[in-house]
């Protein structure tokens, strides 16, 4: 097996396509710049560059930090990797250069001792203690039960050894490899290889760096088969102490802050303990599924997930000994789940007590059915949107979690677990834009031959009063300016319209990601104007490349990962975001990669979201939060960019004229026609007709006109009347000049 990054998209990337996350080089001056432009603080965390050894000669070289102190690093394989931080919108340099001597382990507090009783690998924060070196082979298949474990125990700075690891399982082992894979003064890192008679395999590989109070573990396993579950690696965290406290993280919505639940060990098992299963959730028959226990008498206390802190799943636990008021005061260690996207087949993760053992942690070996219990999500129902990773076989999963140690368990998964300074480093933020990329707006949200129509008879538009203060319309510099600013202001999160903290997650995006984020149709208008000052315009187009980059990353919308991404249009609204940034950066280096995601996404979701003949999945209201608002836009910027017109397979024409027949005039709402409210839906006084007709005005004039006149029939006006939802799209795509076609 081999460790693989996940991706938002399983799009191949393709020649002229650059990956959004290609190795950054260091320069030939030996100057690495890392830049932060007031998201967030970014590391502890290894970072690896790719290095030119004829100009860096490994061996005698020095990387020194911002303060001029040498910072430990290690070159392999033709890449420099050394731990780095960044403060929140300061910039920081790391200098290699030259050397007399190998400076590479000075100021190392990482240390590695192998011996064939074992190997330790620590820093100055956590020591763990792992199996020796070397193969075995099995002349008869051992039990899993009775071979060497991964994990053998681990301390931390306040403490004395503790833990350990076994596996529960009825299978038998074939043979294990234990291999140092690296040992340099930046990074250990430490691979258990074991196979199974007659098929299977897993892998854990555990790593770890100077100056970080986390660990960072990576399994990948494969029995070949899909099972019930009852398969375990236990990580036994009560192991060898009595700690007092344990501690969960709960989160109260979709990208809020994370909040430590703590609670007295003892406490919660006695208040845990013959707690007897809930009743089926609706549309089951009798008591929830529960899984198989691997050992008897277990009391369950919780159960961790990669993608979601919510319903009962947590992201992450803690144990501590000290202070009850402060999680991670005194001996303690936590486990969490980090890189969300980078999971597949993402099963939850129980969290038991067993008298005489403490808390023990079942990390699933073997993959079985996700459920809506344990994951917040379902192999088995309809209306789960989760989605797997077709490239890899059903029966493979893979996690990454962390050991961590320290008084911040909250910030944990976010700090290491969200996009990370190495992937954060390779963005390409501010590219040049040459003459002809000026020329490319309005291109994006808007086509030139469609704003020119718009002006010629913008008072026709119902909207005229909020549009007449684009500089698409005016032609006024001043609007461009002002709104170019206010674009910039809700990114940087200094406006409170738009709240949401995007570079700092756990979990997962919100599920109204392209619904908040309607306004960046306005960089376009400001983009458009040749008179926007030079500095405001790269620090506008700054911005929309930060956005593209973190609306791509995995970790943000983890498709592929087996996580739930929310009711049906809720995948298309998180998802979809990422066409108002890539779609404004036509000369950007990942242009070509991002409009390729974007299209296969959109053309997925318009196929699957909706039967040939047009009715979505879901009842009326929730059709309109996004498939006809993300959906739509996105169709828009494909087309304008000349990447597709997913408008040709009839699906959206077709559930335009589906919603249409459900409408009847109402006199509650002046005779206008409503989609009457049935299903998780009220009355709906709508505007989806209106903000589509720039959707077929070029290809099908007869149809834009059919949408204008439907328009008009439910009222002429923008926005949802009667539900309170503000989003389907924008009143420029209504185009006043449309000649009407019957109903």
């Amino acid at each position: 097996m081999t460790v693989l990054l996940s991706e938002l998209f399983a799009s191949a990337v393709a020649a002229g396509e650059r990956h959004p996350y290609t190795r950054a080089a260091v320069p030939a001056d030996g100057r690495i710049v890392l830049t932060d432009h007031g998201l967030r603080d970014w590391g502890p965390e290894l970072v690896c560059y790719t290095l030119d050894a004829a100009a860096f000669p490994p061996g005698r070289l020095a990387l020194l930090g911002p303060d001029g102190k040498a910072v430990p690093f290690q070159v392999e394989d033709g890449a420099l990797s050394f731990v780095a931080s960044l403060p929140q919108g300061k910039s920081v340099t790391y200098t290699l250069q030259k050397s007399a001597t190998d400076r590479g382990a000075e100021n190392s507090t990482l240390t590695v001792t192998a011996s064939d009783k074992g190997t330790e690998i620590a820093n100055e924060f956590l020591a763990l203690r792992l199996p020796p070196v070397g193969t075995r082979a099995f002349a008869a298949p051992a039990g899993a039960g009775d071979v060497t474990p991964p994990l053998l125990a681990w301390r931390t700075a306040s403490g004395d050894w503790m833990g350990g690891a076994r596996f529960a399982t009825a299978r038998r082992v074939a043979s294990q490899t234990f291999t140092l894979v690296r040992q340099g003064p930046a990074c250990a890192e430490f691979e258990a290889r074991y196979t199974f008679a007659p098929k299977g395999e897993y892998v854990m590989r555990v790593r770890l760096s100077p100056g970080m109070p986390l660990a960072a573990v990576v399994e990948e396993f494969d029995m070949g088969e899909v099972t019930e579950g009852g398969e375990f690696l236990l990580l036994e965290l009560g192991k060898g102490w009595q700690p007092a406290n344990i501690a969960s993280i709960t989160t109260p919505g979709e990208q809020m802050p994370c909040k430590v639940a703590p609670a007295d060990l003892q406490k919660l098992v006695e208040q845990k303990r013959g707690v007897k299963p809930s009743p089926a959730p609706v549309g089951g028959v009798g008591a929830e599924p529960t899984l198989p226990e691997p050992l008897p008498d277990l009391v369950k206390l919780l159960w961790v997930g990669a993608g979601a802190q919510m319903y009962g799943a947590s992201g992450g636990v803690q144990l501590w000994d000290g202070d009850a008021a402060q999680p991670g005061a005194g001996r303690n260690i936590a486990l969490v789940p980090l890189h969300s996207g980078s999971w597949r087949r993402a099963m939850a993760c129980p969290v038991w007590h067993r008298d005489g053992q403490g808390v023990l942690v079942g990390l699933p070996i073997s993959v079985r059915p996700i459920r809506w219990c344990f994951e917040v999500t379902d192999d088995r129902s309809p209306f789960s949107t989760h989605e797997h990773d077709d490239a890899l076989p059903r029966t493979y999963g893979r996690r990454e979690w962390g050991f961590y140690t320290g008084t911040e368990f909250e910030t944990a998964q976010p700090r290491f677990g969200h996009i990370g300074l190495d992937r954060y480093k390779d963005w390409i933020v501010d590219h040049p834009e040459g003459p002809a990329a000026k020329e490319a707006y309005p291109g994006g949200f808007f086509s030139k031959e469609h704003v020119a129509r718009l002006r010629r008879a913008l008072d026709q538009n119902p909207a005229a009063a909020e549009l007449k203060d684009r500089y698409l319309m005016s032609g006024r510099t001043e609007d461009a300016i002002r709104n170019a600013r206010s674009v910039i202001a809700k990114l940087k999160k200094e406006e409170v319209a738009y709240p949401e903290r995007d570079f700092w997650l756990w979990g997962k995006a919100n599920y109204r990601k392209a619904q908040l984020m309607i306004f960046v149709n306005e960089a376009e208008d400001a983009l458009a104007c040749p008179e926007l000052p030079a500095e405001l315009r790269a620090d506008l187009r700054r911005w929309l490349t930060l956005y593209a980059y973190v609306t791509s990353d995995p970790d943000w919308n983890p498709r592929g990962a087996g996580v739930h991404l929310g009711n049906n249009n809720m995948p298309i609204n998180r998802t979809l975001a990422l066409a108002y940034f890539a779609g404004l950066l036509p000369d950007h280096p990942c242009f070509a990669y991002w409009m390729k995601c974007l299209r296969d996404v959109t053309e997925f979701k318009l196929t699957t979201q909706f039967s040939p003949g047009g009715e979505s999945i879901e009842c009326p209201t929730y059709s309109t939060y996004a498939p006809a608002g993300a959906l739509n836009i996105a169709q828009n910027v494909l087309r304008h960019r000349g990447i597709a017109d997913l408008t040709a397979n009839g699906i959206t024409r077709r559930n335009l004229e589906y919603m249409a027949n459900l409408t009847v005039p109402d006199p509650r709402f002046g005779g206008a026609r409503i989609i009457p409210g049935m299903g998780n839906s009220s009355n709906d006084q709508d505007s989806v007709w209106g903000v589509s007709v720039a959707t077929f005005a070029d290809q099908d004039p007869a149809f834009a006109g059919w949408c204008k006149a439907m328009f008009k029939a439910a009222g002429g006006r923008f926005g949802p009347i009667s539900t309170g939802v503000t989003f389907v799209g924008h009143p420029m795509y209504y185009l006043p000049d449309v000649k009407d076609s019957p109903l």
